[in-house]
């Protein structure tokens, strides 16, 4: 984009952390570090054996990657990239949308992720417009720091204003959020300024986000009609009078309906010097990011992180499933063999556990089937969910995961045929490092029949996929 740089607004970030030399990252990388290995062995793992060794290495990276966002500034990351463009300015009018920028934040309150995409319109004022991928930098340095989805969108349309000073803008964010023991939600949040109040203005950015891919017509809708600012939800910016800058965003938490559950498993878990040792381990990551654990929003939040870990690593009290012998199934009679297949049943269950790699959750559903011979019975669902429960709630890999639920549904049935496909979100991969939120993991594991009967079980894969793809259809519907 061509044009002469000017010079960018007031710079409403502030640096809550800067490492003077390398030797104080050093000291910073340990001390995070120690902290982990805290939380490794306060819920009964072992650190040193083999996929945790160098566990707190990858954690103690992934907390300041989660934070970077505080050693950086708005007018570090625009630079020289706000242009003046004289055509622009002698044609006033039209609109800049960039739509679909990921991102992937930390909630203050749960201490858990967030990710989702941002789409940011405005209207450049004297003809002044910012380099496009200016507009993701910020969206990324933003992200980078401990909030609420609120604030973030407040932020986001703060900073692109003070920087920018476009006749206005808006924000719309949807970002999934995890709650614990259940499906991940989105939530939808939006804010707009300006010329964006005005509805001719705010119906032209509707119309071209709506028609420029699935799904988002729904997240334009928040914004159709100008919020009543007292309702319950509704929240406009600090220092601004309410007809300047309106947000609008869903009411409920990540944490609200999950926490209370979580909280009333982990008084089962652990004793009080476990939790209090847990609990200062979380205060002293948050102090090392720069962090202040008792400013408002955070006060509070290493308790329920610590509450959350234990009711999600509460597996290590259960037992294991074990391999009872051969992963075939007995020989078959001559008559089973000129017989059809047994019935098969399939279930799907939901289910969360954490990487053991960088301790962030996993998410998804893991797909069941198995077969009955003449000496197994059906299995109730209940039971079924309970070992998913037991397998998942502790530090795993979704490889291993995979092969132990496996096992422990062949044991169940009579140990005929056994299938389990799970399909999982992996935060280590959304979050942080390569950040691809389209990507999602599936592996399967195999026993007895399905696993002796390669025609079988890709029919079987087949149908457990279909209804993993009717839930997905269903989900955007």
């Amino acid at each position: 984009m061509g044009g002469s740089a000017v010079s960018s607004g007031t710079d409403l970030s502030v640096d809550v952390y800067e490492p003077s030399a390398d030797t104080d990252l050093l000291e910073t990388q340990t001390r995070l570090q120690e902290a982990v290995r805290t939380l490794i062995t306060g819920i009964g793992e072992d650190e040193k054996r083999d996929g945790l060794r160098d566990t707190p290495k990858r954690v103690a990276k992934a907390w300041l990657d989660a934070s970077s966002g505080y050693r950086k500034t708005a007018k570090s990351v625009v630079g020289g990239a706000l242009f003046h463009e004289p055509e622009i300015a002698n044609s006033p009018g039209g609109l800049v949308i960039v739509r679909d920028v990921d991102f992937a934040s930390t909630s203050e309150t749960s201490l858990l992720p967030f990710y989702g995409r941002c789409h940011l319109g405005y209207l450049p004022s004297h003809g002044v417009v910012l380099g496009l991928s200016k507009v993701a930098r910020l969206v990324a340095m933003l992200a980078k720091r401990l909030q609420t989805q609120e604030r973030f969108t407040q932020e986001l349309i703060n900073t692109f204003e003070a920087e920018v000073l476009p006749q206005g803008c808006a924000v719309i964010v949807e970002a999934n959020q995890l709650e614990y023991g259940k499906r991940a939600h989105v939530n939808i949040s939006s804010a707009r300024s300006g010329c964006f109040l005005q509805s001719e203005v705010m119906e032209e950015f509707e119309t071209l986000l709506r028609f420029s891919g699935p799904g988002k017509a729904e997240a334009v809708r928040g914004l159709q009609e100008g919020p009543d600012l007292a309702a319950p939800g509704v929240v406009h910016s600090t220092g601004k009078s309410a007809d300047d800058t309106r947000l609008r965003y869903s009411a409920s938490s990540a944490v609200t309906n999950g926490l209370e559950e979580c909280m009333e498993e982990a008084e089962h878990e652990g004793g009080t010097s476990t939790s209090a040792a847990l609990e200062g381990a979380v205060l002293a990551i948050l102090r090392e990011i720069g962090e202040d654990p008792r400013r408002e929003g955070l006060s509070g939040s290493a308790q329920r992180y610590v509450r959350f870990l234990l009711a999600s690593t509460a597996g290590y009290k259960e037992a294991m499933p074990h391999r009872n012998g051969s992963l075939h199934c007995p020989e078959p009679s001559r008559q089973q063999s000129a017989a059809q297949p047994p019935a098969a049943q399939d279930l799907h269950i939901h289910f969360m556990s954490h990487c053991e790699h960088h301790m962030l959750p996993f998410h998804g559903q893991v797909h069941v089937a198995y077969l009955l011979g003449s000496s197994g019975h059906h299995v109730p669902l209940e039971r079924l969910q309970a070992l998913v429960k037991t397998c998942s709630r502790r530090l795993q890999i979704q490889e291993r995961l995979t092969q132990e639920i496996a096992d422990g549904v062949f044991s169940l049935t009579g140990g005929y045929g056994a299938l389990v496909a799970c399909e999982a979100s992996h935060m280590c991969m959304v979050a942080r490092g390569v950040e691809k939120h389209a990507s999602s993991t599936i592996t399967t594991a195999a026993r007895g029949a399905y696993l002796q009967r390669t025609a079988l079980r890709s029919q079987m894969l087949q149908r457990l996929m279909q209804h993993q793809s009717e839930s997905e259809r269903r989900a955007v519907r």
